[in-house]
């Protein structure tokens, strides 16, 4: 992460909306700059 926070993501096939904008939010980013950094 850019801000060097760790953030453990399960190890699924396919991720539900959810947990994935949860996240986000947990490591500090905007929907826009996490799309931007895939």
């Amino acid at each position: 992460m850019p801000n060097g926070m760790i953030v453990t993501i399960p190890g699924r096939k396919e991720l539900k909306i959810g947990l994935i904008k949860s996240v986000i939010k947990k490591a500090g980013l905007t929907e826009e700059e996490f799309l931007n950094l895939l």
